[in-house]
């Protein structure tokens, strides 16, 4: 585990009335003791010294691939500025959930698709109580917003067959938990890649990994192919909590479920459902084409796909007021969506 290297500071951003923050452990009754390591961004109301105010909405952040959530720290102020709250959760197995873990050493990236969908549930469930107790029953409305990897979950997470659920055990998403969901956002998800593997390779990992369920795998990311801000993407080559080598099942569920989503499983998708794509057209990880494909198919009434030119792969972290523009449209989407 990297313990020399200092964590990385994502670039400054000036935001005006950018409420408050504070980080805390979502506590599980799993049988494995897990918890995760959030964030929450919440709006002020500085004229009554700083005091929390009730929030228009909380939005849900999913992270990405081999990432956290403190990478936002500094775009997620805008949710604040803007009357909203954002929460994010280390997942399991990635950042400050994974360095706090009981056995971090050789568990980094240690998860699969099944137990994603169960612990977003758990942190809906538990928002859901929060902000109940805190404003009133189904007072503050529930946003999921995924990146990458987390934009293929948030969408997975409303397209899951009473089939694929019991062939996982019934550890699948609940009807009730997506119904406590007002709609959804998906950041350059991961539904295709830009440069997919060729299918032999797919197949042959599916046979290896039934053979060798716990074997590691090295990613080829790049930090230049992440973002075109350069601080941004040397924080990437170099953060700590960034490591580049996972368990080959963490791969397998958003690789070959991306593409199953895009042929098949978006026929499950709930009808009533809001589902929002944001993707830059110049993005080297996942393709802004399966964005495309997902959106025309799906046969949602309320469904927007918004493409950036020439963004690169990390929306919420492009260079300058770039990913502001970003934030800004999703918010706005948020609002015609209350």
């Amino acid at each position: 585990m990297p313990a020399d290297k200092p964590p990385t500071v994502p670039p400054e951003i000036d935001i005006p009335n950018p409420g408050k923050s504070e980080q805390f452990w979502i506590e599980t009754d799993y049988s494995d003791k897990t918890r995760f390591w959030a964030k929450r961004f919440y709006p002020t109301d500085s004229s009554a010294g700083d005091e929390e105010i009730q929030p228009k909405a909380t939005t849900i952040f999913v992270h990405g691939f081999v990432e956290y959530v403190d990478r936002y720290r500094n775009i997620f102020k805008l949710w604040p500025s803007k009357g909203h709250e954002i929460l994010g959760f280390d997942q399991r197995g990635w950042g400050n959930t994974w360095r706090n873990s009981p056995k971090p050493d050789g568990n980094y990236g240690n998860t699969t698709w099944p137990q994603q969908f169960q612990d977003l549930e758990f942190v809906i469930r538990q928002t859901r109580q929060r902000l109940d107790q805190r404003w009133g029953a189904n007072k503050v409305p529930i946003f999921l917003l995924g990146h990458s990897m987390g934009g293929g979950i948030v969408t997975a997470f409303h397209t899951r067959s009473e089939e694929w659920v019991k062939q996982h055990g019934g550890n699948g998403p609940t009807q009730e938990a997506k119904e406590m969901v007002a709609g959804v956002v998906a950041s350059a998800p991961w539904l295709t890649l830009t440069k997919p593997p060729a299918w032999f390779i797919i197949w042959g990992a599916s046979k290896l990994l039934a053979l060798m369920p716990e074997i590691h795998w090295n990613v080829d990311l790049l930090g230049k192919n992440i973002s075109r801000d350069p601080v941004v993407a040397s924080n990437f080559e170099n953060d700590p909590l960034s490591d580049k080598k996972v368990y080959l099942k963490a791969i397998q569920g958003p690789l070959q479920g991306g593409m199953d989503m895009v042929d098949k499983s978006h026929k499950n998708w709930p009808e009533s459902k809001p589902y929002l794509i944001v993707h830059g057209t110049g993005d080297l990880i996942t393709s802004h084409k399966g964005s495309q494909t997902i959106i025309e198919r799906m046969q949602a009434k309320d469904k927007t796909l918004k493409l950036f030119d020439g963004y690169y792969h990390d929306l919420l972290n492009e260079p300058g007021q770039d990913k502001v523009v970003v934030g800004e449209y999703v918010i706005n989407w948020l609002n015609s969506h209350l």
